[in-house]
């Protein structure tokens, strides 16, 4: 698809915003949830732990009032009436720590000769635009409201779940649901507008694919891989999942961004198979960075009888694909170059809150609700990408757990990131943010990452900026 220009007006945010909270229709990503600080340059990178973690996040209104009712974890109304007034609360924040400050994009910085980089990476489940409402849906949002977020966060690279023409059929389509597929494609010509390539993970037959996902990057595209099912054939679940009245399997697709060389003029990546179109640099410091296009499935109940594992096997079949693309990368890493430049980002939806994140008594109550549901309280994902060498970005020194990202007053959309090599550091968390926005039923989360050229290397810099970086164990 050829780029689309487009000028977009200054707009006010979803209407639960402007007439719960007068300062939340303001500058949409001026403030954020309490879920950030600068790093310590001289802390030593030793992994939190989960003390630390609950230690550092504030208790939501819902699971303190659930103390006395757990019935408001399994009642939607009320679950979203409690998200409407943290979110409006956080937008009320003047505190400089709810500051979302300003970026400059990658390529900008690579213009000015700064070796060091900060990445800017937004994640956003954005509902396909029905807004935060999903009883009613009394809040459908427009195009602008979303794109009005990203503009202004000015993100070198977008991860958007939910945010392309839903594959389901008209007998299998979640009741009620309205039909906002031209919104959604208003949203993608927009980004477009804004230029940003777009990479989807597409519906096909051979994936069942039934709820794609939007990568919309400045940065420059290196490879494409192909979409392919995380589901089909990757557990014991997926036939139990088709059986299902709303039969839906979920895709991932790979992509491999450069930080320092231009798009080529024809490099329109909407769509594309397996490629790759790799820039020659003079420098031995080139990093790139792999980002996982996917979302992890909302619903284990088909495997509930066998102790839950669908979200375990999807992050499983996505893993297996990271690891041949990072040996492929070094066996096609030219002579010279800094292998620890690569890194790979797995931020999405997850659909499953991690146990270390509640208090002790709030988890208690997740998990009876979690067993009413027939869905797990700790579905293993966490772990599985610790063991593979993946680290939370909420997790590093100095960064914060969200208080919540979700409708359920919970925290469900991470970014893990790991770096492909095990030599010394270069890739760091320097912020995450959450934007505090009834726009959708999940909050848009922000990360700041830093990749530093390794000390000796022809392109070091002395102006080192975050804290030491998850690596590949």
């Amino acid at each position: 698809m050829a780029d689309v220009e487009c000028k977009l007006p200054a707009v006010r945010h979803a209407s639960l915003e402007s007439k719960s909270s007068p300062s939340a229709a303001t500058s949409p990503a001026a403030r954020a949830l309490a879920a950030t600080a600068l790093v310590d340059p001289s802390s030593d990178g030793s992994a939190t732990t989960a003390l630390d973690v609950v230690n550092r996040q504030r208790r939501t209104r819902c699971f303190a009032a659930a103390e006395h009712d757990d019935g408001i974890l399994r009642d939607r109304r009320r679950l979203t009436d409690y998200y409407f007034e943290e979110v409006n609360a956080a937008a009320s924040a003047t505190d400089s720590q709810h500051t979302l400050p300003a970026h400059v994009p990658v390529l900008a910085q690579s213009a000015s000769g700064d070796c060091v980089k900060t990445v800017r990476v937004l994640q956003w489940n954005i509902n396909v635009l029905h807004g935060a409402d999903n009883v009613d849906f009394s809040q459908p949002q427009q195009a602008a409201n979303v794109v009005a977020h990203i503009a202004e966060a000015n993100a070198d690279v977008v991860l958007l779940q939910e945010a392309w023409k839903l594959g389901y059929s008209p007998d299998a389509s979640p009741s009620g649901w309205p039909d906002s597929s031209s919104r959604v494609q208003e949203l993608l010509d927009s980004l477009r507008g804004l230029g940003y390539h777009l990479v989807a993970t597409e519906h096909k037959d051979d994936n069942n694919n039934f709820n794609p996902c939007v990568l919309a990057t400045r940065l420059p595209i290196l490879r494409v891989g192909d979409t392919f099912s995380v589901d089909r054939g990757c557990h014991d679940f997926d036939e139990a999942m088709l059986a299902s009245r709303i039969p839906e399997l979920r895709a991932a697709r790979l992509v491999e961004l450069g930080l320092s060389s231009p798009l080529s003029s024809d490099a329109d990546a909407d769509v594309g198979a397996d490629s790759t179109s790799v820039s020659s640099s003079s420098s031995s410091f080139c990093p790139t960075l792999t980002t996982v296009i996917t979302h992890l499935h909302h619903n284990e109940a088909p495997a509930a009888d066998s102790g839950f594992g669908i979200r375990r096997g999807e992050v499983r079949a996505i893993l297996d694909e990271c690891d041949v693309w990072s040996e492929r990368r070094k066996r096609t890493t030219p002579s010279g170059a800094d292998s620890c430049a690569s890194a790979t980002l797995f931020a999405t939806d997850f659909n499953g809150a991690r146990p270390r994140d509640f208090l002790p008594q709030d988890f208690e109550a997740q998990k009876h609700c979690m067993d009413r549901l027939k869905q797990p309280a700790d579905d293993g994902v966490a772990t599985t990408l610790e063991a593979r060498g993946f680290r939370c970005t909420y997790d590093a020194p100095g960064m914060k757990v969200p208080t919540l990202t979700h409708w359920t007053n919970t925290v469900l959309d991470f970014a893990y990131l790991r770096q492909d090599s095990t030599q010394q550091q270069c890739w760091s968390v320097k912020g995450t943010y959450v934007i505090p926005t009834t726009v959708s039923d999940h909050l848009p989360v922000v990360h700041d990452l830093v990749v530093t050229p390794p000390s000796g290397s022809s392109s070091s810099s002395s102006g080192s900026s975050g804290s030491a970086a998850p690596t590949r164990h």
